[in-house]
């Protein structure tokens, strides 16, 4: 497999993974509001994590496991604020990559992102794909039950 194949199929893991969390963000929040940047960027490292992304994907979908999970895998926001830098150009090519296939776009008005709902997502059948795109929904799930105070203090990030 050469370089450039992986990072075609990252790019677009990556902005399937953005597509699903912001869905179940907006879906959570009564298709009324798209989740901001700060809650955006974390979601790849924590995702595409392999630990995270399978400890995630068995986790069931209620409103304290968000902490439980946290308080069980502390590796979750371990050096997640390091890891977030790190892979800020990777989360960028992702929103890309979404904006130009029309699986989201951004509101300017009120700076938030957008899934489009006409758009189909192809079926994936690797595990760890799926592993990726089920803990980006908890994760959506999870961020839009919360304030944004609570997910960043959880996660331990700034910006």
């Amino acid at each position: 497999m050469t370089k450039e194949y992986n990072n075609i199929q990252n790019s677009v893991i990556s902005a399937l993974s953005l597509y699903t969390f912001t869905k179940e963000y907006f879906e959570s929040k009564s298709r009324m509001e798209g989740p901001i940047l700060p809650l955006i960027m974390p979601i790849l490292p924590i995702v595409l994590n392999k630990e995270s992304a399978r400890d995630l994907s068995n986790n069931q979908r209620r409103y304290s496991s968000f902490f439980n999970s946290l308080s069980d895998n502390r590796f979750i926001p371990v050096g997640l604020q390091e890891r977030m830098v790190g892979m800020a150009e990777q989360t960028f090519k992702a929103l890309n990559v979404a904006f130009s296939t029309k699986l989201l776009t951004y509101d300017k008005n009120n700076s938030q992102f957008i899934p489009i709902s006409k758009t189909s997502v192809p079926r994936l059948n690797n595990k760890s794909n799926l592993e990726i795109l089920k803990a980006s929904k908890l994760l959506g799930f999870w961020f839009a039950n919360l304030s944004i105070e609570d997910v960043l203090i959880s996660l331990n990030i700034t910006f």
